[in-house]
């Protein structure tokens, strides 16, 4: 299973696409907003910052390719 999940879903009562991620089994809110497009340009970069944060965070914990591939990840392509 897959500990990491980055989903927008529209919220019929407000109207706008709530984007969301879920980390390890705990759901951090990123916010509302108008449009998809929106949300999901949100949810990339909270998954880039989310994924050099970490890379950062663990720097001297793993070789340094295992480093450089975290900070070069596409996330886009996910």
């Amino acid at each position: 299973k897959n500990p990491l999940k980055f989903q927008w879903v529209f919220n019929v009562t407000t109207g706008k696409f709530n984007a969301s991620a879920t980390i390890l089994g705990k759901i951090k809110e990123i916010g509302a907003y108008e449009t998809r497009e929106e949300a999901e340009r949100q949810l990339l970069l909270y998954r880039k910052e989310f994924i050099n944060h970490f890379a950062k965070k663990n720097r001297n914990k793993v070789p340094y390719k295992v480093y450089e591939a975290m900070v070069k990840w596409n996330t886009e392509a996910v």
